[in-house]
């Protein structure tokens, strides 16, 4: 895809692109649920929680949108700009006759039960299937 990846937006999210400028965010997020998400999580590496990674991972999830592999967003609340609280993406995606993609998502333990992640599934799904053609999903807890 060479069209810039799209924002979206939900009743009460923003879900942004992954880019580089949101390493430290993210790396925030995943500080403060470092222990709400490893009953998820494989054991990260050394480099895991530190800007260096995620800077690397963030590269990389942009990368995936502009070849075609992939749409990663981050979960921001519209009354919380700037604080990432969840994260969404698609990755994997197979084009030709599978047109799948694998599905993967987190939200901040303290946000947990109020919808915000059906909100935000909802608008990355209608992406998966409407704009990036995609005909079916598989679902993954991790990011």
């Amino acid at each position: 895809m060479s069209h810039a990846q799209p924002t979206l937006k939900t009743r009460r999210l923003h879900l942004l692109p992954a880019e580089t400028s949101w390493a430290s965010a993210m790396l925030d997020f995943q500080l403060r649920n470092r222990e709400h998400l490893a009953q998820w999580d494989p054991v990260p590496g050394d480099m895991f929680y530190t800007q260096l990674y995620w800077t690397m991972r963030l590269r990389q999830r942009a990368k995936d949108w502009l070849d075609g592999h992939g749409a990663a967003f981050l979960l921001m609340l519209e009354e919380q700009p700037g604080q990432v609280v969840g994260s969404v993406a698609l990755s994997n995606v197979v084009r030709g006759r599978l047109q799948s993609g694998t599905l993967s998502y987190a939200l901040d333990a303290s946000l947990q039960g109020q919808g915000l992640m059906r909100e935000a599934l909802e608008a990355v799904i209608a992406l998966a299937f409407d704009d990036m053609r995609l005909h079916r999903i598989r679902a993954n807890y991790q990011y």
